[in-house]
């Protein structure tokens, strides 16, 4: 029987903001944008649902970020002082919600 790997540890980091390396940017005019707010509105109301997904780097204070960019800036908008975050055992610097199917049932 093959051993599958692990792609997340089992349980979340709370890090700090400045401990987040970002491995890209949002474009600025996103704050601006419905889906931005609604994001906002959700995570005032509710709190964080989805963990960011981090890597570890060299340096074990530091931390890059693979993917939440968005959910990211609001958290720090919202002055979070801890960040939940869920630590992949890769690197790949891909969008994970790009494996959910986003068609509609009907």
């Amino acid at each position: 029987m093959q051993k599958i790997n692990i792609a997340f540890q089992l349980s979340p980091l709370y890090i700090k903001p400045n401990q987040v390396l970002l491995s890209k940017s949002i474009l600025k005019g996103t704050i601006h944008t419905k889906k931005y707010g609604q994001i906002r509105a959700s995570i005032k109301e509710i709190g964080i649902i989805e963990p960011l997904i981090v890597t570890s780097t060299n340096n074990k204070a530091q931390y890059i970020l693979l993917d939440g960019h968005i959910r990211f800036e609001i958290l720090k908008e919202l002055e979070y002082i801890q960040i939940p975050c869920l630590l992949s055992s890769d690197d790949e610097n891909y969008t994970y919600n790009k494996q959910i199917n986003r068609l509609a049932t009907i």
